[in-house]
């Protein structure tokens, strides 16, 4: 992801520099913060106050690889204690959705009413790879039956 266009953000005594990708406490000292979680918090910086969706982060940060939920949690989990007593305001956490990232100076969440609670659940995701052993398995008992039946059919 491209950082160098994100103005570097104050989160109560902490600042995230994006294009020098560090973060620093009041007196300047260096928060360690691992690579990926660097790239979660650029991720859910480049979209202030919009839920971002769990699968973006994951898809964005380990393209290509097979990782779980939790891998996603912990770097949740690193930003926000990086972040300090703020981080839990302003990281949150959006159930089965993903996470949103409220700046200081952003407006509040608004209170949650029937159009919050009449919104549709996100689709569930179901792995390609499911349908592709059922496809293999279908195939394998086709190719069985086809070798039984052509193995009594022999002519004297």
């Amino acid at each position: 992801m491209d950082r160098r266009g994100l103005e570097p953000l104050r989160i109560g005594a902490v600042t995230i520099d994006f294009t020098g990708e560090r973060v620093v406490d009041a007196g300047g000292r260096r928060i360690a913060l691992r690579p990926q979680s660097f790239a979660v918090l650029s991720r859910l910086a480049a979209a202030p106050d919009q839920v971002v969706a769990k699968s973006v982060l994951m898809d964005a940060v380990w393209p290509g690889l097979a990782v779980t939920e939790d891998s996603l949690v912990q770097c949740i989990h690193e930003i926000r204690r990086a972040l300090g007593p703020e981080g839990e305001r302003a990281l949150r956490t959006v159930p089965r959705r993903g996470y949103v990232l409220h700046p200081p100076g952003s407006p509040p969440d608004p209170p949650p009413g029937p159009s919050l609670a009449r919104e549709p659940a996100p689709p569930i995701r179901r792995p390609r790879r499911v349908g592709q052993v059922a496809l293999a398995l279908l195939l394998l008992a086709a190719a069985l039956v086809a070798a039984r039946g052509s193995g009594g059919a022999r002519a004297p």
